[in-house]
């Protein structure tokens, strides 16, 4: 013949005789195993949301300007000039989309007034300054070089352009860490610069993808340690209302 157990009696004798739980001995057994079982809960909680505390892709703001120079130890100005060639420097100001994107103007070359032939065969650097976000690194400098040869004059009247000149960076594209900005949390994003021709008026754009943001763990325990505080008071109130 089976027997009940003593937890399976009281229960039993509680459901029969109308009995409140609360009032038999072993109240205190249950009180201790109701916040044994919340515990788990809480850390079961805390350990889900710290998996899922992988980066994320976000919308994220990206702001700041540039300068530049040409050659390789040189000094960035927001205007500089080799030959007839000038780079001026730009702005930008917006955020990543959904997917993580953005395009960033970085500035332009333009040429000085000429007719004929001249040659360019020269380093330049540019210089990226981020105020958002902040604590960006590496550095964002890069470096290219600029070569070949522009031709502008008329050709039985008809005025004629061609260039040969050519920007080429190197590395072109760069995976840079950040610790805080709109929003205010560490991550991560790639800037891609194309290599282009030179010839009248070019933009040069900076593009940016896998904007990403990591919630920091310490945020994360705050936030599972609250999960318990608040389980913890609505089982001690409930204890007061069965007193």
């Amino acid at each position: 013949m089976h027997t009940l157990s003593p937890f399976s009696t009281a229960l039993f004798s509680a459901a029969v005789h109308g009995t409140a739980i609360a009032s038999h001995p072993l109240k205190q057994a249950l009180s201790l195993f109701t916040e044994f079982v919340l515990k788990i809960k809480a850390l079961a909680v805390m350990a889900m949301t710290l998996a899922a505390a992988g980066p994320t892709q976000a919308q994220v703001r990206f702001s700041g300007s540039t300068m530049g120079c040409f050659g390789l130890d040189c000094t960035p100005t927001t205007s500089s000039s080799v030959g007839m060639l000038n780079f001026t420097g730009g702005s930008f100001d917006g955020s990543t989309g959904l997917d993580g994107t953005m395009s960033a103007w970085l500035g332009y070359f333009s040429w000085n007034y000429f007719e004929g032939l001249t040659s360019v065969e020269s380093a330049f650097t540019l210089f990226i300054n981020f105020t958002n976000p902040t604590g960006v690194s590496p550095d964002p400098i890069y470096g290219a070089g600029v070569d070949g040869l522009r031709i502008r004059g008329k050709i039985n009247g008809v005025r004629y352009s061609q260039s040969s000149v050519f920007l080429d960076f190197e590395p072109n594209e760069r995976t840079y860490t950040f610790t805080g900005g709109q929003p205010n949390l560490p991550g991560e994003f790639t800037m891609t610069l194309s290599d282009t021709y030179i010839d009248g008026t070019t933009h040069v754009f900076g593009e940016i993808s896998a904007a990403t943001v990591t919630p920091e763990p310490i945020s994360l325990l705050l936030f599972g340690s609250g999960m318990a505080g608040i389980a913890a008071a609505r089982r001690r109130r409930k204890q007061r209302q069965d007193a």
